[in-house]
């Protein structure tokens, strides 16, 4: 068969296609499979043969044995030797991975252009301009959704920054690994002066909030963080947000986040949707990221130690201090602060009142992975999970460096 395929294309260079193209229809799906394989394999060498022929200017040539098959027929029977995984890795690199740190500075690097910067500030202006607009819509007893590309967190503090004089003002990270709903919670009791920790503070919270007339405003930059996405936790943000006294502001920047809400969720939130695209880098959202550039060492960054520093109540930032000071100036095989040493402290600065807001605010820096907690020789002992050299670049940060 292939030798009358060889004849026919010693016909003029214009009919070789359509003599390929005959041969083709000649296989029909009727032919056993290996001799079409065979067959369409010779095929795919005449084209191979014929384009080479027409660059060099050289006329085709019978040459029945390299496409008799036989060739063919041998690499068929051969069985295919198993591809082998090279084994390879990033770690095997001659270039190790980079820190947090280096990564950011290579981002700070890349700087854009001034009609790029005064475009992003004209979007942030144009968010600021909708201000009063959102007063009004929540003095309905609606609530602010904003949605679109771009981190929204500078948007929703300079909102919240407007009433933090005259208003008790709530700031909730969702991107936080162990933010949960019931820090909400607590933060509303610390507001206004409820005891936090009981099974009913929610309901106290709402009794108390129904006998006063006290506005709260509530920001949650991600309210589709990976800790809150649970339907217990947007239940209590729901029933929170339903509360008249309550002014919520809340982003999304998960394409999926709509589907987190039923009609009664969606009923007690009381959304309003804004489009708040802003183009600004998610620096703070992803500074709890992991990627295959950086070193996975284990412990906070720099950045995500600021993010939870800053979201702690005054007494926890200086308990949170003493232990910073304590283990940056301790010796090489310092295993932690003890309890007692802690509540020492925390009681000369007048911090705490009892052991038991100890345990509760110690609580708190482990589920945020800031400090960890050692048992030893009937001891409890406490260490923040961060290098002394970051640490005491962090001291420097707040002023706080012995």
């Amino acid at each position: 068969m292939i030798k009358s395929v060889i004849s026919k294309i010693k016909v003029d260079s214009p009919k070789r296609t359509e003599v390929l193209e005959a041969v083709k229809e000649e296989v029909t799906p009727s032919t056993p499979y290996s001799l079409r394989k065979r067959v369409i394999n010779d095929i795919k060498k005449i084209q191979k043969i014929l384009e080479n022929s027409e660059d060099e200017g050289d006329d085709f040539s019978d040459s029945g044995s390299e496409f008799s098959g036989e060739s063919s027929e041998s690499e068929n029977e051969s069985s295919p030797e198993k591809v082998k995984s090279s084994g390879r890795t990033l770690d095997g690199l001659a270039t190790p991975r980079l820190t947090k740190e280096v990564v950011n500075e290579i981002f700070k690097g890349l700087d854009i252009n001034e009609t790029h910067k005064k475009q992003l500030t004209n979007l942030v202006r144009t968010q600021i301009a909708c201000f009063e607009k959102w007063d009004f819509l929540l003095r309905q007893n609606k609530n602010i959704l904003l949605y679109g590309i771009g981190s929204k967190k500078e948007i929703i503090e300079k909102y919240l920054g407007r009433f933090s004089k005259t208003h008790p003002v709530i700031s909730v990270n969702g991107y936080f690994p162990s933010v949960s709903a019931s820090d909400v919670i607590d933060q509303l009791c610390e507001c206004l002066k409820v005891d936090s920790g009981r099974t009913d503070s929610l309901d106290l919270v709402e009794g108390k909030l129904s006998n006063y007339e006290v506005v709260v405003y509530i920001g949650i930059n991600n309210i589709d963080g990976g800790m809150i996405r649970s339907k217990k936790s947007q239940g209590v943000l729901a029933r929170i947000a339903r509360l008249p006294q309550i002014r919520m502001v809340a982003s999304i920047d998960h394409i999926n986040s709509p589907l987190l809400w039923d009609q009664c969720l969606l009923t007690d939130f009381n959304w309003i949707w804004m489009d708040s695209t802003t183009f600004l880098p998610y620096s703070e959202e992803t500074s709890f990221e992991g990627s295959i550039l950086m070193q996975s060492s284990g412990q906070l960054t720099l950045a995500s130690l600021r993010s939870v520093f800053n979201s702690l109540t005054k007494n926890a930032r200086a308990l949170f201090l003493i232990l910073c000071r304590e283990q940056s100036t301790a010796e090489k095989g310092w295993e932690g602060m003890t309890f007692q040493e802690l509540y020492r402290e925390g009681r000369r600065h007048l911090l705490l009142s009892s052991d038991s807001a100890l345990r509760l605010q110690l609580k708190e820096f482990i589920d945020h992975a800031v400090v960890k907690q050692k048992r030893s020789a009937g001891d409890e002992r406490y260490r923040i999970s961060m290098d002394n050299a970051i640490l005491k670049q962090f001291l420097e940060e707040q002023g706080a460096s012995t």
